[in-house]
């Protein structure tokens, strides 16, 4: 269960949902009785839907393995649920990346070459936002009436907005409703990523661990912990 690379690949689309607090949700969510009990009994295994829908942020910090470099990535963000926003912080003896964004722009430090993101970077990062899977996580929680769950088998479903039909995600669980695989798809890119077994932190359990199916990308969770208020982080853009 991650943010898949997130600093390296992104898609674009229109934001079908953003800001929408939990009170707002007279309804449930749509599509087969097998799917959406699929979606909540997922949620139900890492921690309950109480928690995770008053997750507006959570944070998380992770030992990550990138194809591409020699050494082990102390990665650690803060990634915003309720509206698009990201924090980031990416260290190893090879790369130094630090980068923030909302909606209203974005920036980046990497290995001390400073760079603000363009128009097009950021209409992909807002739209890979979309299917994020923190997000979905949160719109199941909250039994979000926008989304259409439909089962694909007995132990699989795929996530559709209902407005469009937009694909959103595709979801595998095991026999115990533990996520084991999610796949998304958006424009030309694709995240496949399969996960271990929960791992307890704090009132939530979240994936041991979760490598990339074409090997480029695996990690391990050190830290995660969900919050409803904001971080104590600076989204400007640092001095220096």
């Amino acid at each position: 269960m991650r943010r898949s690379l997130s600093w390296l690949v992104w898609g674009c689309a229109a934001l079908p949902w953003v800001g929408v607090p939990q009170a707002a949700f007279a309804q449930t969510m749509k599509g087969d009785s097998a799917a959406i009990a699929m979606a909540r009994r997922m949620i139900e295994n890492m921690g309950g839907a109480a928690i995770w829908a008053e997750a507006n942020w959570l944070y998380a910090r992770e030992n990550a393995w990138f194809g591409s470099l020699d050494s082990v990535v102390d990665a650690q963000f803060w990634r915003r649920t309720d509206a698009p926003a990201e924090w980031g912080r990416l260290h190893s003896p090879q790369v130094r990346r630090d980068y923030a964004w909302t909606a209203d722009g974005g920036w980046q430090r990497h290995n001390g070459a400073l760079r603000h993101f363009d128009r097009a970077e950021m209409q992909s990062r807002l739209g890979w936002w979309a299917g994020e899977i923190y997000v979905m996580y949160v719109r199941f929680a909250r039994d979000d009436p926008g989304l259409r769950l439909v089962a694909t088998g007995p132990r699989a479903f795929v996530a559709l907005d209902d407005a469009d039909g937009e694909r959103l995600g595709e979801f595998h669980v095991n026999s115990r409703g533990e996520l084991v695989r999610w796949v998304h798809r958006f424009g030309t890119d694709e995240e496949d990523y399969i996960y271990g077994p929960l791992k307890q932190f704090g009132p939530v359990r979240v994936p041991d661990w979760g490598a990339n199916a074409d090997g480029q990308f695996r990690f391990y969770y050190a830290d995660f912990r969900l919050s409803p208020t904001p971080p104590d982080v600076s989204f400007t853009v640092p001095p220096g």
